[in-house]
């Protein structure tokens, strides 16, 4: 159990961008109307994270390599949760795309740290196979997650999208408390 849960935790943090992405798909057009822009306009939200998520696992990966994996980790998840509560709160769509940049930096750390953990595995065959499971999961995250967001938007309105991201993230800090340690 503690190797499925160690998979999965890692498979999952990498998946966290690709999942904060396209849970927000349907909900665009929803976001720009009600924040006073055209539907198009929500559209920026996938740019805001993008453009915030590159530069972001640059930064994370190579301070982990220098100070550690846990701490950064633990630190990159709170300021994911953190701009997920602040996407949730917005009343304006700069507002909401600035927060989206935020939590793209944030959002960038899992990822990088993830695969880091991964290979510090040692090598091999049995770290060729985490690395394939963990891609697996990557793969699943773009299908699951629009459903997830129509899902919600379906008995809620659109902040409930953000207010999933950052359960998400509390729950990855909790399976990575749990299966990868501190």
């Amino acid at each position: 159990m503690d190797r499925i849960g160690f998979v999965l935790t890692l498979g999952a943090l990498a998946a966290i961008s690709a999942t904060a992405i396209d849970v927000c798909i349907p909900a665009l057009p929803e976001i720009g109307r009600t924040l006073g822009a055209s539907p198009e306009a929500g559209a920026a939200l996938i740019s805001g994270y993008l453009l915030g998520y590159g530069p972001g696992q640059l930064i994370w990966g190579p301070l982990s390599d220098r100070f550690g994996r846990m701490g950064l980790l633990y630190l990159s998840l709170i300021g994911f949760v953190a701009t997920s509560l602040a996407c949730a709160l917005a009343g304006s769509l700069d507002f909401l795309v600035a927060m989206r940049f935020l939590q793209g930096v944030t959002g960038g750390g899992a990822p990088a740290i993830a695969r880091a953990i991964a290979r510090d595995q040692g090598g091999g065959a049995e770290t060729a196979r985490l690395i394939s499971s963990i891609t697996i999961i990557i793969g699943g995250a773009p299908l699951i997650a629009p459903l997830i967001g129509s899902g919600l938007l379906a008995i809620a309105d659109w902040r409930w999208i953000f207010v999933f991201l950052m359960l998400f993230g509390l729950m990855l800090i909790g399976g990575a408390l749990t299966f990868l340690g501190r």
